[in-house]
């Protein structure tokens, strides 16, 4: 059931909005983690999308010992829509995002509050790491930071649009002025439950935002689990997700001349939806035949089509990336499934041993 809007006038300064689904194992947790941050005017809000396991009655027994967390049963709608729901009915000034199986480290809240206060930015980005768990055990950790603690300011904001995604696109990792969200009309696309959400929130966040802080400071836990994680899990949505996270970015870098001042970084993004593509459609290596894969080439080049490929500047590229660019931008598919098959199947299974 659909909960009744808040009582405004009862504000705080941060919301951290959770959306919850069959997460019994670890959701406990997850929130112990953020009632435990040195920090007091905030909320939770465990958006239970539905779950057939404990996870409801666990949010529940939480809401009951900790006034600070309140509990929204919903219909399954995905997590996008549990976010949505959040920004409508958080209390707070700003809103940071958590997912059901992570962690916040200390800081997590005052940190970023305190740098967003000082400035008053819209948004500050922070550090995050990333544990890739595989069979109970973290088989691969890595970090991503911005660099150093600095603010930027109007358009500065979109052309150092790769300094802003240094520690990823992950909503996790940015702490959001709830009004700018509101006032523009900013949601995550509910018909996504694959991944790509987050690039495209950001994408139209960064090009209203006033203003972003940068925090140095490692935050927030992103546990990627193989049994668990959406991010894992390959649905029939995947490719709508890559195309309409690309068409956002590239219309951004567009809209600001990057194709031709800052030929780097276009290439860069282009990269990146190009990589996912190929190591997603090869995931399984040898055992994936060609006309199996077709229609993920296919679905890949239309939306390298529509978001304007043929504006790369091959000098930005690296050999494998050219040679992956020519192929499938000339439909040479079987060279590039047999290519895939060599650098994405096998880097696949080196990351991934036990799938």
């Amino acid at each position: 059931m659909t909960p009744s809007a808040p009582d405004m006038a009862v504000g705080v300064r941060v919301s951290v909005i959770v959306p919850v689904y069959n997460s019994d194992e670890f959701v406990r947790h997850t929130v112990e983690t953020l009632l435990q941050q040195d920090f007091e005017d905030f909320e939770v809000l465990l958006m239970d999308d539905g779950s057939s396991d404990s996870s409801g009655s666990i949010c529940d027994d939480m809401a009951a010992h900790d006034k600070r967390v309140r509990v929204f049963h919903l219909e399954n709608g995905g997590m996008c829509r549990a976010r949505n729901l959040g920004i409508e009915y958080a209390r707070g000034e700003y809103v940071s995002f958590c997912d059901n199986d992570d962690e916040c480290l200390p800081g997590f809240l005052s940190a970023n509050f305190n740098l967003a206060y000082r400035y008053g930015v819209d948004c500050v980005r922070f550090g995050r790491r990333h544990d890739l768990i595989m069979g109970g055990r973290v088989c691969r950790t890595d970090v991503l930071c911005p660099s150093k603690e600095e603010v930027l300011w109007g358009d500065d904001v979109v052309e150092h649009y790769d300094t802003v995604m240094t520690a990823g696109s992950g909503v996790w990792t940015g702490m959001y002025r709830r009004s700018t969200i509101l006032e523009n009309g900013i949601k995550f696309d509910e018909r996504l439950r694959s991944g790509y959400e987050d690039h495209i929130f950001n994408a139209r966040f960064m090009e209203v935002a006033n203003g972003v802080a940068l925090n140095p400071s490692v935050l927030y836990v992103w546990s990627q689990r193989a049994s668990h994680s959406a991010s894992m899990k390959i649905r029939d949505d995947y490719f709508l997700g890559l195309r309409l996270a690309a068409l956002a970015e590239t219309r951004l870098l567009d809209r600001n001349g990057f194709s031709g001042r800052r030929p780097d970084i276009y290439a860069k993004c282009m990269c990146f939806y190009l990589h996912n593509g190929l190591s997603i459609s090869s995931k399984s290596g040898a055992s994936v035949s060609l006309e199996a894969n077709r229609p993920f080439y296919e679905s890949l080049r239309q939306t390298f089509c529509e978001s304007g490929v043929h504006r790369l500047d091959e000098k930005c590229l690296r050999p494998r990336d050219r040679l992956a660019y020519h192929l499938l931008w000339s439909g040479r598919y079987r060279v590039l499934h047999l290519a895939c098959i060599v650098v994405y199947g096998a880097k696949y299974r080196l990351r991934h041993p036990h799938v």
